[in-house]
């Protein structure tokens, strides 16, 4: 499973104390990335909606507190899509999808004066409806969207195999691999267990 290699490699590269500072370091990358999203969203809520259309003469208090119930409710968002969402690229395409929304909009209005809010909100509805609504809802209206072969068609693919000289660690692994083996085999051949014996014969490792 490629989405676990990032644990596999640290548990099988590195000792106790690394994998200890190596899980200590991605708690604390994701850390300050939820708390960047949780401000940040929070504000974006609390000065660009909830003061600009809503309320604009509230108190600091109540902006810091819609601001804490903002950011509450993000971090529960993101939890609730990791719980239901276990691939990791198809949570990528979301959060990439979610900035095609308001990407054009912000963009142009920033370097376009004469753009309105009746285009930029034409401009969200079509990218909603281009990767949030059709795509969900015209595989279950038109099922042969979904096998049509004109649809289908995909590049050709290749395997190739890469050929290298083993590095120092890969043969001791391989030394303690075989030196565990012969073990186990040495151990049931002295206890007379021929069935594992056997076994173990025709799994010797690499």
């Amino acid at each position: 499973d490629p989405e676990q290699t990032w644990g596999y490699a640290s548990k099988m590269l590195l000792g106790p104390g690394l994998t200890g500072l190596m899980l200590a370091c991605l708690l604390a990358a994701l850390m300050s990335s939820v708390d960047c999203y949780m401000v940040v969203g929070a504000g974006l809520v609390v000065r660009n909606v909830y003061a600009a259309y809503i309320n604009n003469k509230a108190s600091e208090a109540r902006y810091v507190l819609l601001g804490r119930l903002t950011g509450g409710l993000i971090v529960a968002g993101a939890v609730t899509v990791s719980l239901f969402m276990f691939d990791v690229f198809k949570q990528l395409k979301l959060t990439w999808v979610f900035g095609v929304l308001f990407a054009a909009p912000f963009w142009v209005g920033m370097y376009w004066r004469r753009a309105t809010t009746t285009a930029a909100w034409s401009s969200v509805v079509f990218c909603a409806l281009a990767f949030f609504i059709l795509p969900m809802t015209l595989p279950t209206m038109m099922p042969s969207l979904v096998t049509a072969p004109e649809f289908a068609i995909a590049n050709d693919m290749y395997r190739t195999t890469s050929l290298r000289e083993a590095a120092p660690s890969d043969v001791r692994a391989a030394q303690q691999r075989h030196n565990a083996w012969a073990k186990q085999l040495a151990d049931a051949e002295s206890d007379g267990d021929g069935a594992t014996a056997d076994r173990l014969r025709g799994a010797e490792p690499a």
